[in-house]
């Protein structure tokens, strides 16, 4: 039966159907019952009429919930059922003697326009025939003379042959293999040309495999009286046509090869007349359909014979009556003995008789059924869904039937109970298979899949917050585990088609942000956000633009706004993976616009207190661009050099939020582990160091982690980890950026001004405490006063470089930055240190007093006596190496600060005059013990102002502290290890450190080292002596001021100097509690007899008209 499909249809014309079923179920033995199995699989590959399908399913219908003996076996047939080659309806060839179809006479063959011969065909060989011998005829069109065009087979090959006279016959045999028992389409296009030789194309399955030219034509006036078609003539077995024949045409006209593709497209079941276009709808494109069905093909047609159009033993003529007739009278053709047309029905045209597709259905609810062994064989319900699925595939109107049935529906009821390996098979291996996948529509597919979710498979009930009302709650629903199980396999199923589908996904994923949109329940969307996040992240080439165009990043901060942390983080992951996958300028349009990073910190401060370590991560991982898919508490990954700050407003993100959340021991980890990771960015990166120092006010994000006046031991850490960061960046400001000198001005100001602010408030609260206490005594912050903060910005360490001299390093020209910056700062400070000191002229007339009478001087830059004078030391020291020690032109830099020519220089010589007043002052009050000076209660403190003389006496005991004293201080200043030694000659008028600082000062713009050459004895001679000039008269005068003052100092006696001295010491404290306008003139009572010299005074006034 597989072997000839003459004994199939012999079979099959015995009615062993019905017999075979019936002996199924008698049969024990299961060999036995495999082999009926296979009988009747190999009939119902051929035929499958109502009556056997009625059969069949009756006999697979269940009797008490147990299937009949061998039931689950007969399934396999349903297996092939859908597999069908070749046409329903063909003529069946015996080859034997007498066989074939023989035509009516042709008056006149049609030559002119060329002819097309086209048929579909399968080989069945006979039993026992001898291949030598054997020579079947497809056709045989020719006259009674013998000259025509005819087709036979030579074993397996195929040879045309055209005939004109006895000694002229032409042969072209096809070079193709033609296998027995499968169906193959050959055409033969004749073109006929009247002055060059014609042409022969041969076609098998509509693809060109042979062509050949022939020097003549058959122009011949006879009748062609002898056509057949499957025979010759002879009609002897050897010459006859063994096996089946579909559809036969003549065309009068040469067909081209998009036709012939075209017809072969149609397939083995056509057998029209090219009339109407719908019959080819799903099956030619457009180009082929216009040229097929535009009325040419059909007028063309000479003769259609099909077996389907029979009458017994008639082939009756199906082509247009409207057409031109070629025969001489009637065009029906006749089979001969043995020859008959065989119509077959498969399961496509039985179960569309039956009423459609809908008949399996009843087979899904016997699943559960038993076995006669009482076993439950599973295997029942992948074959069922196979068998539809191959259905459903080939066929279009089991498509519509599948639809109009609401056949998923009752598929999907019976399979209420389902193994959850089915959900497997549909979220890994349904999709993959490319036959499945073309026949669904993925964007339909996956929203139907979200409202399946949405509206069944909930996992908390949606209606009391996202508002719609929810099926599937009546009766009994799966737990809670599983219907979590069950979505997250279709959630798989889902990115299939995702992934799967072409071009943009931008529908897709509207899909899916149109449900994270309209659900409001974390149970019910976490998942599903999930899903969104691994796509993101494992597809970002297509999911990246059309998250963008589809504007998801509305659905990201709705998101932010859940109560759920899992779905805030799920949400900053989503995020995160955009920014990481897009382009700088997607980035910027996408964020920048709306502010969105400002946004996204008043999103999280809606939870102020949920600000864990895992949010944290996520946010940091968002600005390195290092996003990865897990949600951990400790990140495992170490920074490295490579690491870049890609998103800097996460900086001010992350502060921000540290900044509202309440202080306890989680908030201080999340502290110390940002700034230990901005430090590590800043060490490992200069570009991260630069991005930092971009920033607006980076300064106050940083000095909002600290604490002013920190209480516990971890709030010192924290600040001290906030002054190691702003030291590397400040190192890197001062030394690498054009400019950098303002970083340090603006985080000086602002520094200053958190200080302020917080001095304020705790000064407010102190007010409040003691009103509620009714406390007389008024607690204050004293002007000036440091807090802890201010002390470490001051005590700041710099690094050194002690490989080299520290005037080449300056005068090298890779550090050219950093000197200008240095330079730029000390500036900067000139002015406000001279005032923080007590200010020139004031120290010059308390120096130069002839009764030793000192003004009063106010400190007004918030720095006590004592650090004002520490940092006029650390500025000096600077001065003398990035000033004077410097080659370098400050032209530049005065036209960058606005100042006339050479004010560095005066800001300079105004630095150097503090510092040689103060030596001064230290000169003529170094005999004092300052121990022995009355000590002031703090209660007396409270409310008294420090005497001018109480303040100088605490200058002179700070420059009178020795070396030793110094260094402790100091311990971790290593730019004081390079400023000039304290007094050494207490009776010198200037200490020789002033006196080469004044020096250095007139002489730097006028005769400089020449570094360049190798001698270094070498100088040059620069032609600004006006500047120096001015210098030189101002020093001059400055010098004079103060010989003048000594010269009277040893004039006068040193008696009464020494008395006024000790009545001043000797004074009680309540004496020093009096205002500063008592002690002048007190002071003035004690010296009535006393002026300044007139010359000091002159002097003193020259140098005031210098500097303003």
């Amino acid at each position: 039966m597989r072997k000839s499909e003459r004994n199939l249809l012999a079979s099959i014309d015995a009615q062993i159907y019905g017999i075979a079923l019936e002996l199924l179920n008698r049969i024990d033995d299961d060999v036995v019952a495999d082999l009926l199995v296979d009988i009747l699989t190999v009939l119902t590959s051929l035929t499958i009429n109502v009556n056997e399908l009625k059969i069949l399913l009756h006999y697979l219908k269940t009797e008490n919930r147990i299937w009949k003996k061998h039931a689950v076996k007969l399934l396999n047939i349903f297996k092939n059922l859908p597999y069908r080659y070749g046409p329903d309806e063909f003529f069946n060839f015996p080859g034997r003697n007498g066989s074939g179809i023989v035509l009516p006479p042709i008056k006149l063959w049609p030559y002119q326009n060329g002819f097309t011969i086209s048929t579909w065909f399968c080989i069945d060989p006979v039993a026992n025939g001898v291949i030598e011998k054997e020579k079947p005829y497809l056709y045989w069109f020719c006259n009674s003379k013998g000259h025509g065009y005819t087709a036979h087979f030579v074993g397996n090959c195929l040879v045309i042959s055209y005939s004109k006279l006895k000694e002229k016959t032409f042969q072209h045999c096809i070079q193709f293999e033609f296998k027995p028992r499968e169906w193959y389409m050959i055409t033969f296009t004749h073109l006929y040309q009247r002055w060059s030789k014609s042409s022969i194309h041969c076609y098998i399955n509509g693809q060109l495999v042979s062509n050949t030219f022939f020097p003549w034509s058959i122009e011949s006036a006879d009748l062609f009286d002898k056509c057949y078609i499957g025979c010759t003539p002879d009609r002897n077995d050897l010459t006859s046509f063994s096996g089946q024949l579909s559809t036969f045409y003549l065309f009068s006209t040469y067909l081209e090869p998009s036709i012939v593709q075209g017809l072969y497209k149609l397939g083995p079941a056509y057998k029209s007349q090219f009339k109407f276009e719908n019959e080819s709808a799903h099956v030619l494109n457009d180009s082929q359909r216009r040229a097929m069905y535009d009325g040419k093909l059909m007028n063309s047609i000479v003769f259609n014979y099909n077996p389907v159009a029979c009458e017994e033993k008639l082939v009756l003529q199906a082509a247009p009556k409207t057409n031109v007739s070629y025969f001489v009278h009637t065009a029906h053709a006749q089979m001969l003995s043995n020859v008959r047309s065989v119509i077959t029905y498969s399961i496509y045209s039985t179960l569309h008789s039956v009423g459609g597709i809908q008949v399996f259905f009843p087979l899904f609810g016997q699943l559960d059924h038993q076995q006669t062994d009482g076993s439950i064989n599973y295997n029942v319900c992948s074959i069922l869904l196979s068998t539809l699925c191959e259905l459903i595939e080939r066929s279009y109107t089991i498509q519509h039937q599948m639809l109009n049935s609401k056949g998923f529906l009752a598929i999907g009821y019976h399979l209420e109970k389902v193994q959850m390996r089915l959900y497997t098979y549909l979220a890994t291996e349904f999709v993959a298979y490319s036959e499945i996948y073309h026949l669904l529509q993925p964007i339909s597919e996956i929203i139907q899949t979200l409202h399946t979710i949405k509206y069944f498979y909930w996992v908390v009930d949606p209606s009391h917050r996202s508002g719609f009302k929810p099926k599937g709650s009546d009766g009994h629903r799966p737990t809670r585990e599983q219907v979590i199980e069950m979505r997250r396999y279709m959630l798989l199923y889902l990115k299939q088609l995702v992934i799967s589908s072409s071009g943009t996904q931008e529908e897709e994923l509207q899909a899916i942000l149109n449900y994270l949109h309209t659900v409001h329940e974390d149970d019910n969307l976490v998942d599903v956000l999930d899903t969104t996040v691994n796509l993101m992240s494992e597809y970002p080439r297509a999911m990246v633009p059309a998250f963008d165009r589809r504007q998801g990043l509305k659905t990201v901060f709705k998101l932010l706004a859940s109560s759920s942390e899992i779905t805030r983080l799920q949400a900053l992951k989503l995020l995160g993976f955009f920014l990481q996958r897009s382009t700088v300028k997607r980035k910027t349009d996408a964020m920048q616009p709306h502010n969105l990073f400002s946004l996204l910190a008043d999103r999280l401060l809606l939870h102020p207190n949920s600000f864990t370590m895992a949010t944290y991560n996520v946010l940091f991982e968002i600005l390195v661009e290092k996003v990865s898919g897990l949600l951990v508490e400790k990140r495992t990954s170490e920074i490295t050099p490579d690491w870049k700050i890609e998103n800097p407003a996460m900086i001010k993100v992350i502060a921000t939020l540290l900044r509202h959340a309440s202080d306890n021991i989680h908030q201080y980890d999340i502290k110390l582990r940002f700034l230990d990771d901005l430090i590590l960015l800043a060490s490992a990166s200069r570009d991260n160091r630069r991005t930092i120092l971009q920033m607006s006010v980076w300064q106050d994000y940083l000095f909002g982690l600290a604490y002013v006046y920190p209480t516990q031991e971890i709030q010192i850490e924290i600040t001290d980890r906030v002054f190691d960061l702003l030291k590397i960046l400040l190192h890197h400001a001062i030394k690498f950026e054009y400019g950098g000198w303002r970083v340090w001005i603006d985080t000086l100001s602002i520094l200053h001004g958190r200080i302020t602010k917080e001095d304020y408030y705790r000064k407010v609260n102190q007010m409040v405490e003691n009103m509620k206490d009714n406390d007389e005594d008024e607690s204050r912050t004293p002007t000036g006063s440091q807090s802890p903060v201010d002390e470490q910005s001051i005590s700041t360490p710099t690094s050194k470089d002690t490989t080299k001299l520290i005037t080449e390093s300056i005068n090298n020209p890779d550090n050219q930055i950093f000197c200008a910056n240095v330079v730029h700062i000390i500036s900067q400070m000139a002015d406000v240190l001279c005032n923080a000191s007590g200010g020139l002229l004031p120290l010059l007339a308390s120096a130069t007093s002839a009764s030793h009478e000192i003004e009063l001087l106010e400190y007004t830059e918030g720095l006590s006596p004592k650090d004002a004078l520490r940092v006029l030391k650390r500025v000096m020291g600077l001065s003398d190496l990035f000033i004077l020690g410097s080659t370098a032109n400050f032209s530049e830099l005065e036209q960058e600060k606005s100042m006339p020519s050479g004010g560095i220089l005066r800001q300079c010589l105004r630095l150097t005059m503090t510092t040689a007043v103060r030596n001064c002052m230290e000169c003529r009050f170094q005999k004092f013990d300052s121990s022995k000076l009355p000590t002031l209660s703090p209660s007396a403190a409270k409310g008294a102002h420090k005497d001018p003389l109480e303040t100088i006496l605490e200058l002179t005991y700070l420059m009178n502290t020795s070396e030793a004293e110094n260094e402790s201080e100091d311990e971790n200043d290593d730019i004081s290890l390079l400023i000039a030694s304290f007094i050494k000659n207490p009776e010198s008028v200037l200490q020789e450190l002033d006196i080469q600082r004044l020096r250095a000062i007139i002489y730097r713009d006028v005769v400089r080292q020449d570094r360049t050459k190798s001698n270094k004895g070498v100088v040059v001679v620069v032609d600004d002596t006006k500047q120096s000039q001015f210098l030189a008269l101002a020093i001059v005068y400055f010098a004079s001021v103060l010989m003048v003052s000594r010269y009277r100092d040893i004039i006068e006696t040193n008696q009464t100097n020494l008395s006024r001295q000790t009545s001043t010491i000797s004074a009680t404290p309540s004496s020093r509690q009096v205002s500063t306008s008592d002690v002048t003139v007190d002071t003035n009572s004690l010296n009535d007899s006393t002026t300044i010299n007139d010359t000091n005074h002159v002097s003193v006034l020259l140098i005031k008209l210098y500097f303003v």
